[in-house]
């Protein structure tokens, strides 16, 4: 039996029952991936919105995210990607978006679902 007592994994339980009882996402709301991406610290920014991972579910492929403004304004805004695909939670902010800069977009390379194959020279002597 496995016991999970980490914070993150009980918010993406609570974003699953959101979801069940409200319905809000479904597949219609799949944004495309030109128009996210990820700013210097890792945060993945939306629509001049920043989201931190709440929970990753690694057998699935799916992160959850949800607003950095989390716990200072209590903003609920969430969301989820799966690989490269963005699906909306709720995208309702109680605050004003921010500039945060650099933002690197997620069709570069270096966000690719499998890691490139790498050659090791070893030499037996």
């Amino acid at each position: 039996m496995i016991t999970y007592v980490s914070s993150l994994y009980k918010s993406a339980e609570k974003a699953k029952k959101m979801q069940k009882r409200t319905g809000k996402w479904s597949e219609s709301q799949q944004v495309d991936s030109t128009e996210y991406g990820y700013n210097l610290r890792g945060n993945l920014v939306y629509d001049n919105f920043s989201y931190s991972k709440a929970s990753i579910n690694g057998m699935a492929n799916i992160i959850y995210w949800r607003c950095t403004e989390y716990r200072k304004r209590k903003c609920r805004a969430s969301l989820k990607t799966k690989g490269k695909d963005l699906f909306l939670i709720d995208a309702i902010h109680n605050h004003e978006p921010k500039n945060y800069g650099r933002i690197l977009p997620a069709s570069l390379p270096i966000f690719n679902d499998t890691a490139p194959e790498t050659s090791e020279n070893t030499t037996n002597e």
